[in-house]
Parts: C-alpha cells; structure tokens; sequence
C-alpha cells in the first residue's frame, strides 16, 4: 500500500493492514493506494441464468415467469441446465431439469400452477422431530 499524497510505503501487503485508520509515516495522511494482483490458473467457467418476468406489479406477482440456464443443484452438487415457467394467465407451471454432460433429462414436471403446492420453501416438515416447539 502506497500512500496517495508522498507515495511512501504504507504497509507490504494486505495481511499487515489492521488498523481502522491508517495513517502515512512519513506525511500523516489517511489516503492510500492499494494494487492488487491477481493471477488466473486454468480457465474460469461460466454460469449463465437469465430470468424473464412479464406484468404485474413484482416479480412474485408476474403473470408470466421463465427462468433459464445453468442451476446449481443442491442434492446433487452439480450444474445442471433448468428450464422453469410459470404462466399465471393460463394456470400453467413447467420445469425441465438435464445433466448438460450426459444429456438425460433429470427431472420434468408439468401440471396446472393451482396445484402446484407444497414445493421449495412452502415444504411440509416430513420429520416430526425437527419442529422448534417448545
């Protein structure tokens, strides 16, 4: 870290810097410059996720929800690309789920919006031990 008024040295690297306020030895300022190198090893691998959201007032309330790219699936710690649409007009939920390596579709349901209950944050609790009651 150089400082920004005499540029003389501050402190040699970042792990050294713990101070709230740091001030220049030589000249009392508090302003100081900080270069950061970084270098890449390998070839860095890019997700893309893009959702679409039509009327309403929020996203929550969107007539018509299309997300599409690359997820991250939790159960099985991989990418994977998802396709998910959510047609409020026409009562209408859609999901497709494949592995982008083999190809196989993974996972697809298709069904009227008004049934799709009880998924994602809105699951029942399936294990009666893990309620927080008293």
């Amino acid at each position: 870290m150089e400082c920004n008024n005499c540029g003389g040295k501050i402190a040699e690297n970042i792990d050294t810097f713990t101070a709230e306020f740091v001030t220049c030895p030589s000249c009392g300022k508090r302003t100081f410059q900080l270069q950061v190198n970084a270098e890449a090893k390998g070839v860095p691998t890019l997700y893309k996720l893009v959702d679409w959201f039509r009327g309403g007032k929020t996203r929550s309330k969107a007539r018509f929800h299309r997300r599409e790219g690359d997820s991250y699936t939790v159960s099985t710690g991989n990418w994977n690309y998802l396709i998910r649409i959510v047609d409020r007009v026409h009562d209408w939920y859609y999901e497709l789920i494949v592995d982008p390596k083999t190809g196989k579709k993974l996972h697809t349901k298709e069904h009227r919006l008004s049934e799709h209950k009880g998924y994602g944050s809105a699951k029942q609790n399936t294990n009666p031990s893990d309620t927080n009651e008293a």
